[in-house]
């Protein structure tokens, strides 16, 4: 090897060597960073020349940089928002359900259901009593404007988890059409092989919309050899290699008991 080789050789390792601390600079800078993922240099080999019928080495050079993924960790990831943020959904929906019953109160349903009763038995065991029929009907009264009120809140709850969803669907397609646009740049980007990547900001903001769309509904995802994933809730699928399908709402029929 000639002198100029090695000192090739010697001016690509420090260059490396300055390339890998500044990627370790930026993953500490960003530890904290939300949505961050953490960047890894890749590198290879340069090829090897010829002399005298031996092949030399010729060091090694920066092939890109990659975020660091766990494809297992993110599906458990994935079904952890989803489990959490539908928990949280229920248990605000049944604490609202149990305000508007206000069974834990002494002006809850069951309450005026019994006092109403009452009232009726006392009437029948007094029948000629005029106040005893009036206090019947003011009773009956009192019973059916508690019944209504609380009709009237849980159609009120049932509006407002209806805009609810609504709202979160329109997000979710957002984050859908976020997804299909990201994943022919990512695509192109790679195409040279997924060592050579330079899309690290686009995949690090295609992670982020899968995260929340995990958050609204369950999904799965695989990726294919170019980079470009594909998102499956249950066995429909939500983005496709150059197709996607949003999601709509439907009213549920209801009956009104009338």
């Amino acid at each position: 090897m000639s002198l100029n080789g090695a000192l090739s050789i010697a001016q690509r390792s420090l260059d490396l060597f300055s390339l890998g601390i500044q990627v370790a600079g930026n993953n500490i800078a960003n530890a904290s960073t939300p949505g961050y993922v953490r960047d890894e240099l890749h590198i290879g080999p340069v090829p090897p020349y010829s002399s005298s019928g031996v092949l030399i080495g010729n060091g090694t050079i920066a092939t890109g940089v990659r975020q660091v993924i766990d494809r297992f960790l993110e599906t458990r990831i994935h079904a952890a928002n989803t489990d959490y943020q539908g928990s949280n959904a229920r248990a605000q929906a049944y604490t609202e359900i149990q305000n508007a019953l206000r069974e834990l109160g002494d002006d809850d349903l069951s309450t005026g259901l019994n006092t109403f009763l009452e009232s009726v038995q006392n009437a029948a065991n007094q029948p000629n009593d005029p106040a005893l029929r009036t206090i019947v009907m003011q009773q009956g009264q009192r019973f059916a404007d508690q019944v209504s009120g609380l009709r009237r809140d849980v159609e009120r709850a049932r509006s407002g988890y209806s805009e609810q969803i609504r709202s979160l669907v329109d997000e979710a397609n957002g984050l859908i059409n976020t997804i299909t646009d990201l994943n022919p740049r990512i695509g192109q980007l790679e195409a040279y092989g997924a060592s050579s990547s330079q899309a690290g900001s686009l995949r690090v903001e295609r992670l982020n919309a899968l995260n929340r769309l995990s958050e609204i509904i369950p999904i799965r995802i695989r990726e294919d050899a170019s980079g470009q994933v594909e998102v499956f809730t249950g066995s429909e699928f939500l983005v496709l290699t150059g197709t996607s399908q949003n999601l709509q709402t439907a009213v549920a029929p209801t009956s009104t008991g009338v």
